[in-house]
């Protein structure tokens, strides 16, 4: 799965959406998915907040031009900076974590990173 969006720590992803922390993402999940986003809960310390690129799938089966792809990468990337802004969260300094790292990296004004899962 092909991801537009941020990596970080669950507590993060809570504090992005002002929301409860509960231990499966209950209330983060439906909160997230009101702003328009996906929340998704990968492993090992590791959440993604964005939204999924289902056009660039499947490519063992499906064949997709480089520029077709870069499009369509673009035009989710213009999306989630769309929703972001809309729902008022503040990205100015992000915590960007990575899998089974403890400490996450601070990020001033992070860019959408592309996630692949």
């Amino acid at each position: 799965m092909l991801f537009v969006g941020y990596p970080v720590s669950y507590k993060t992803a809570c504090a992005l959406f002002s929301a409860e922390k509960d231990s499966y993402g209950r209330i983060l999940t439906p909160i997230v998915e009101k702003a328009g986003l996906k929340f998704i809960d990968v492993d090992k310390g590791l959440c993604i907040v964005g939204i999924e690129i289902k056009e660039i799938a499947n490519l063992w089966e499906n064949y997709t031009s480089v520029d077709d792809s870069i499009g369509i990468i673009m035009a989710y990337k213009k999306k989630f900076v769309e929703l972001i802004k809309e729902s008022g969260i503040d990205v100015s300094e992000l915590d960007i974590q990575r899998m089974e790292e403890e400490e996450p990296i601070r990020v001033k004004n992070p860019p959408p990173y592309l996630i692949t899962i």
